[in-house]
């Protein structure tokens, strides 16, 4: 999981947290249910945020995905 965007950077405040999971399965309904599962369990811990999640499947060449991977924290 790759934190990304904004919340990377100490000098700039607020913003939405952005975050890159990697996904070792090909079921894309099956990850869309972990990644809503995800969604809620932050909710109840954070609160309201603005939470930005990008599912990375395999063979997932996007280059918001190369960005995120260059640019973020590894978690």
């Amino acid at each position: 999981m790759w934190l990304f965007g904004s919340r990377c950077d100490d000098l700039k405040k607020g913003g939405d947290i952005d975050l890159l999971i990697q996904a070792d399965m090909v079921d894309v309904m099956h990850a869309m249910r972990l990644k809503i599962q995800l969604l809620m369990l932050l909710e109840q811990g954070l609160g309201e945020q603005k939470v930005d999640v990008l599912l990375q499947m395999p063979d997932d060449n996007r280059p918001i995905i190369q960005i995120a991977q260059q640019t973020g924290i590894l978690l």
